[in-house]
C-alpha cells in the first residue's frame, strides 16, 4: 500500500468546524461529512472509524 500525503488546511483544534475534522483534506468527502457529527463505528475488532462513507458501504 502506497502512502499519500494529505493536502489542504488542518482543522483548528480549538474551534473545529462541524462534522468530520478531516473533510477539508479528504478526497472522498461528501456534503454529509460537514453536515453532522459522524459516530464511531467498529469495522474490525479494535478498529474504529468515524466516516460517512463507511456508513454507506
Amino acid at each position: 500500500m502506497e502512502r499519500e500525503a494529505l493536502k489542504g488546511e488542518i482543522t483548528s483544534p480549538v474551534n473545529p468546524a462541524p462534522g468530520c475534522r478531516f473533510a477539508p483534506r479528504c478526497q472522498y468527502a461528501v456534503a454529509e461529512c460537514t453536515a453532522r457529527e459522524i459516530d464511531l463505528k467498529e469495522i474490525n475488532e479494535g478498529h474504529f472509524v468515524a466516516c460517512a462513507m463507511v456508513e454507506k458501504g
